[in-house]
């Protein structure tokens, strides 16, 4: 559950972020973050417009997941920055978006933006279903997950938007995903947590 301290009317939005609202029928067998007034380390950018972390390193933005649970997301990079929300769901995915010191500014899957500390975020990727409209995320019908990369293949389970999976990789407009105890081929359109050229 994400549940934002200044921006009570986003609390039911919130409420199903956090819970994931989450269904799976078996076929075979969640408020802007206050933005921080800390200025983050500039970006390094090599050729082809790859921007590399001054922190760490790695390539920027990039796609994380929640290492644990409750994670406090702050307007700024310090523990005297007031928590803007929780997260109270592991594995979700979020995206970094700047770093500073031992910090990092995320991104979630409504576009709220804040400051967590590095070690409250894992370099593991996972996914959320968010169906078939980017506008209204985690809303719509239930995503079918295929036993191969093709519309016309089985669907193993359908999957309700919210619904968090790992990632295993992507080609040709397919990913890869597990999804709980079901393992098979979303469409990449349907998933938050991977860049359109990860999936060809």
């Amino acid at each position: 559950m994400f549940f934002s301290l200044r921006h009570l009317p986003h609390a039911i939005r919130a409420f199903l972020r956090g819970v994931g609202f989450v269904a799976v029928v078996i076929l075979a067998g969640a408020a802007t973050g206050p933005a921080s007034m800390a200025q983050p380390s500039a970006a390094s950018t090599l050729s082809g417009g790859v921007q590399i972390g001054p922190v760490t390193g790695l390539p920027m933005p990039r796609f994380v997941s929640i290492k644990s649970s409750p994670v406090n997301v702050r307007g700024g990079p310090s523990t005297n920055h007031q928590v803007a929300w929780v997260f109270v769901r592991k594995d979700v995915p979020v995206e970094v978006t700047a770093e500073f010191e031992n910090w990092r500014r995320i991104r979630d899957v409504d576009g709220d933006q804040g400051w967590v500390f590095h070690t409250l975020i894992d370099g593991e990727r996972t996914v959320m279903v968010v169906g078939p409209d980017k506008q209204e995320p985690r809303t719509g019908d239930l995503v079918p997950l295929h036993f191969a990369p093709d519309s016309a293949s089985d669907e193993v389970a359908l999957v309700e938007p919210g619904v968090v999976g790992a990632l295993v990789n992507c080609s040709q407009t397919w990913c890869a995903v597990r999804m709980g105890p079901h393992e098979g081929f979303m469409r990449a359109t349907a998933l938050f947590g991977i860049y359109a050229r990860e999936a060809g």
